[in-house]
């Protein structure tokens, strides 16, 4: 029971993600504020606007050009910067890198919040950034959990590899996802503390940590994928699990070094995710079946994801959890609906070829692959600007609220049909307007009506 007792404790502890992240690169920099009134103190007052001294950069000389300050006198190229809000922030607000540009972010001291466009955040502390690769690996790591990530993954998946496999593996992910954020918000443990953890990731902080949806994602959908085109196409077994547990790894390590979440947390979502797995893969088949085929499917699609997002566990306070578990659900009926319509108008046959498939590379393939998710991608990206301002407005007008109170996102009347609608909507294009559009331009995927 001790040693128990010393496990849990030991994966829980945020020293221990702090110290994967400072021997990963993540130093924590001296603050601003600090050096400003040690310089008063002193009589060495910085010129800078910002009134940091040149000394708490690398190469000790800094310069202020469009709001950023930067050891070299000009902006970087990798860094995007809203000078507009860079010019209202103080110098507490501002992250240290070592390439010596500060960007906005936000300090909160013990006890202490600071709230940026409306929305509370509980902040970091002033960093620099030691090894530029791993923050670009981790940082992709982290992509490979979010909405972006999805909508391109299944765009993909559906119109250039196989929409038997997509399906199954998005009922899988859309299982382990919904029961994992709400088990989030039942079990109500926070992230790990920070200081001394550096947070560099803003966008789910305000969410709870247990259990981590990033591990249950990065093993959901790599074991998915394995599971699904294993015995259909051919392929070496030994190198597909390589990938799914590299894969798994990368998200997984990404979101203890970007501070946002502990061992316990990441441990938890892996087995989460594999316990729900075990019961939820051996049903995939006839529920995709009659998603697909069956005439009361409709009716479930549209309805089931509005249930579940009432039925979520009550928030007790705003975090970005209960949009996102209803994005998911929705981008989940939109991708059957569409699969469902595709069926039922006749476009949608057995393949008769005898498996295993054979992957193919040549290069027309690939080159029409591509041709494929780039002008599909245009497309929805189109239709995504305007079903979500759309929608944004629609409500608005009709409870009339204000759209440019950034709060109004917040309120669940708003938000449930903002995000339903929006993704609904997108997805059922992904499945059911875009292949259509491939076949009239000429560049068709001639299996996807043949993979029931």
């Amino acid at each position: 029971m001790s040693l128990l007792r010393r496990v849990l404790s030991y994966t829980s502890d945020p020293e221990v993600v702090a110290r994967f992240q400072k021997a990963c690169g993540i130093i924590h920099a001296p603050d601003p504020v600090n050096l400003k009134d040690e310089n008063k103190h002193n009589g060495n007052i910085s010129q800078h606007p910002n009134g940091i001294s040149p000394d708490a950069f690398p190469g000790g000389k800094s310069s202020l050009v469009n709001g950023v300050c930067s050891n070299t006198g000009r902006k970087m190229d990798s860094e995007v910067v809203d000078t507009k809000s860079h010019t209202n922030q103080d110098s507490d607000s501002q992250v240290i890198h070592r390439n010596g540009v500060v960007k906005n972010h936000e300090i909160t001291d013990k006890g202490k919040k600071r709230a940026v466009n409306g929305v509370i955040r509980t902040g970091t502390v002033p960093f620099r950034i030691e090894n530029a690769l791993l923050y670009y690996v981790f940082s992709f790591g982290a992509q490979l959990g979010n909405a972006t990530f999805y909508m391109l993954f299944y765009s993909f998946s559906f119109w250039n590899f196989d929409s038997y496999v997509a399906r199954r593996i998005c009922l899988v992910w859309c299982i382990c996802m919904y029961f994992g954020q709400a088990t989030k918000d039942i079990v109500r443990l926070p992230r790990p503390k920070s200081p001394p953890v550096v947070r560099l990731e803003t966008r789910y902080e305000l969410e709870y940590g247990m259990p981590s949806t990033h591990a249950i994602v990065g093993t959901a959908i790599p074991l998915s994928m394995l599971i699904f085109t294993s015995g259909r196409y051919e392929y070496s077994m030994f190198i597909g699990l390589l990938v799914a547990v590299a894969w798994c790894i990368l998200v997984c390590l990404s979101r203890i070094y970007l501070g946002m979440h502990n061992i316990l947390d990441v441990i938890a979502g892996l087995f989460f995710a594999i316990v729900v797995m075990t019961f939820t893969v051996p049903f995939v088949d006839p529920v995709d079946k009659f998603l697909v085929t069956h005439p009361l499917s409709p009716l479930i699609l549209l309805s089931l994801p509005i249930i579940l997002s009432l039925l979520y566990p009550k928030l007790d306070k705003w975090s970005t959890a209960r949009g996102d578990t209803t994005l998911i659900l929705s981008i989940t009926g939109g991708l059957f609906l569409g699969s469902w319509i595709n069926y039922n108008q006749g476009f949608m046959s057995p393949n008769d070829a005898s498996l295993p498939f054979s992957l193919n590379f040549q290069y027309q393939a690939i080159l029409t692959a591509m041709m494929r998710l780039v002008s599909g991608v245009a497309v929805t990206l189109v239709l995504h600007h305007y079903m979500k301002n759309t929608v944004y407005a629609s409500l608005c007008f009709v409870l009339s609220m204000d759209p440019k109170d950034p709060k109004t996102k917040q309120k669940f009347i708003v938000e449930l049909p903002y995000k339903y609608l929006s993704y609904f909507m997108i997805a059922l294009n992904t499945v059911y307007t875009m292949p259509l559009m491939f076949y009239f331009i000429g560049i068709p995927r001639m299996s996807y009506y043949t993979e029931i």
